[in-house]
């Protein structure tokens, strides 16, 4: 069995983030006791030296709020795709309720092939988003004074969306009295287009149904309008 396994790794690295792609495996042996244990010791050897070389992590700080399964699942997938690094959840039961939600974010790009560079972008992009996202809180009190927090943020930077894309009004307002924002459009490896905004780290792909472009007939400017936030 373990020259097998052996075997899989070894491809595994010559792959490298490519290849980590299924999110997390389970390895199941079949063997003695001894063998068993020399098996999973040589393992997990072989897996720390392919974490050491291609692996980053940024710690989760706080559990975001409102953040379902499917948003973590949709995020993960995106930070995946502007950067060209894979990046997965841990730990690998997430998912579960029980589990207390992701703690930390794995990103992967293999030196070897010249991609370390795409793992130190994802990591950029991952710990701006996370030091500006709310966090969910329990006492009452504090839920209270986080929501009223949180609605203003957010009435903020719809307005500071607004502003920066191009549309007049009154989010010229807003804006003008906040810390400066400015939205800037990039290109990832596989050739889609997204917006990424200094200096909190917000960003949103073009094809993202949830924006949406609109034309103003006074500036012939176009601006950005999120369905789900404004």
């Amino acid at each position: 069995f373990f020259p097998e396994s052996a075997r899989q790794l070894q491809g595994l690295n010559r792959g490298g983030a490519d290849e980590v792609s299924s999110d997390w495996l389970d390895i199941n042996m079949w063997a003695t006791m001894k063998g068993g244990r020399k098996a999973t010791e040589m393992l997990e050897q072989r897996l720390e030296q392919y974490y050491d070389r291609n692996r980053a992590k940024e710690v989760v700080p706080v559990r975001p709020a409102g953040w379902t399964t499917a948003r973590w699942e949709e995020q993960l997938t995106m930070w995946t795709d502007a950067s060209g690094a894979t990046v997965i959840a841990w730990p690998p039961n997430w998912r579960d309720e029980a589990s207390g939600g992701v703690k930390e974010i794995w990103v992967f790009a293999d030196d070897r092939a010249g991609k370390g560079y795409a793992r130190a972008y994802a990591c950029k992009q991952i710990k701006e988003l996370l030091q500006n996202l709310p966090r969910e809180v329990d006492e009452p009190a504090e839920a209270e004074a986080g929501a009223s927090s949180s609605t203003a943020a957010a009435a903020a930077a719809a307005a500071t969306d607004r502003t920066e894309a191009g549309c007049p009004g009154e989010g010229e307002e807003a804006a003008s009295a906040s810390t400066p924002q400015s939205w800037k459009q990039f290109q990832d490896h596989s050739g889609n287009k997204y917006w990424h905004r200094e200096p909190d780290g917000k960003w949103f792909y073009e094809r993202d149904t949830r924006w949406q472009r609109f034309l103003d007939d006074g500036t012939q400017k176009h601006w950005w309008y999120n369905l789900e936030g404004g």
